[in-house]
């Protein structure tokens, strides 16, 4: 393989372009890994008291309750204390917790 004198010149321009080109790349990756940090800061905990879960659900501290007692949700528990697993929650919506708060209230009267 023969490299002619452009050739030789395009790939040593680009080699005097690459430390340029890999601190655009540092900078950007600083960016990012700062942006997740955020993100994640910004995400509840996964494990969430039962007060909080029924601030996040929107719904009463009751029903959450009886979801729980009911094994509706996931919970984890640790001695006396219940903690929901707010991932196991993911796709939970209106309907969903509709139906559930139903299925609660019916078995009250």
């Amino acid at each position: 393989m023969s490299l002619d004198v452009n050739g030789l010149g395009l790939l040593f321009a680009a080699l005097e372009a690459l430390p340029e080109r890999i601190a655009a790349l540092e900078r950007a990756t600083a960016q990012m890994q700062g942006d997740v940090r955020e993100i994640a800061a910004a995400l509840p905990s996964p494990l969430v008291s039962v007060e909080t879960a029924a601030s996040l659900l929107s719904v009463s501290l009751p029903t959450v309750r009886r979801w729980v007692r009911a094994r509706q949700i996931p919970v984890l528990r640790i001695g006396r204390t219940v903690r929901i697993d707010v991932r196991g929650l993911k796709g939970v919506d209106a309907k969903t917790i509709a139906n559930l708060a139903a299925k609660a209230s019916s078995r009250k009267g």
